[in-house]
């Protein structure tokens, strides 16, 4: 069963791998290595929270050992999906939307996570400056200034003008 799984996880246009109870990867994907940079003899064996190190839109590390995805996940729980910024091979920031889900090991009480996932950087990026944007805008609603000041014509800053 598991063999049938990987197969289909080969096809797939998403990034995907599979990581045991321990958080090891035991299978990962040419989208995955097309999106991350990383080839499976890569990251065969090593723990995901190690390969991704992922972190949420605060800057803060969301993947670690026994991270809340993958206890919520081998406990039966729904997981909804997340956005994690990640550095791929060559230290370039992607931003990656991701499912997760448990897939049971043959006659045996253990189980897979099995983690899908797609580069969502721009969509990401265009969030980031719209909220920079409202920020602003709200700011000047406020009666203050914008944060950072844009250049007149003339050279002045609108800082500058009264």
């Amino acid at each position: 069963m598991k063999d049938v799984l990987f197969q289909a996880l080969a096809k797939t246009g998403d990034g995907a791998f599979v990581t045991d109870e321990d958080q090891h990867i035991v299978f990962w994907n040419q989208a995955a290595t097309q999106i991350t940079g990383y080839p499976y003899e890569r990251v065969s064996g090593l723990p995901c929270y190690e390969v991704l190190g992922g972190r949420d839109d605060q800057g803060r590390l969301f993947c670690f050992e026994h991270c809340r995805i993958a206890t919520a996940a081998l406990r039966d729980r729904a997981v909804k999906d997340y956005d994690i910024s990640i550095s791929n091979k060559s230290d370039k920031v992607h931003w990656i939307n991701l499912s997760t889900l448990t897939f049971p090991v043959n006659g045996d009480t253990s189980q897979l996570l099995l983690h899908l996932f797609r580069d969502v950087t721009r969509r990401k990026q265009s969030e980031q400056l719209i909220s920079q944007i409202l920020r602003a805008a709200e700011d000047l609603q406020n009666g203050g200034s914008p944060r950072a000041p844009f250049p007149a014509e003339n050279g002045q800053s609108v800082a500058d003008l009264t």
